[in-house]
């Protein structure tokens, strides 16, 4: 969101609604980890490995098809940066400084 200029709203979001946003934050977290633990249980890593990495391409695909958004220029080298980031292992700021 403040990458693509929209600071603004997430600011207002959050002055409106701190312990709901938190909230939703800690169970996403949280259930984002359980279910990769319960995945790596029952599926070879190499699978989940690949679930869990096109988690970006998946919400793409969602807002294009589901909410109907654009796809600006922005988005598309967003999208770049965290595919870089998830076949290199490395954090999303190692990589900024390399674009």
């Amino acid at each position: 969101m403040l990458t693509a200029g929209r600071g603004s709203t997430l600011s207002r979001d959050l002055h409106a609604a701190p312990g709901t946003l938190t909230a939703l934050g800690v169970l996403g977290y949280a259930g984002s980890g359980s279910l990769a633990s319960l995945a790596l249980g029952l599926l070879p890593a190499g699978v989940t490995a690949l679930m869990s990495n096109s988690r970006p391409l998946i919400v793409v695909m969602a807002g294009l098809l589901v909410f109907h958004q654009r796809v600006g220029l922005t988005q598309v080298r967003q999208f770049r940066l965290l595919l870089r980031a998830n076949r290199t292992g490395k954090g999303i700021a190692s990589e900024r400084s390399a674009v």
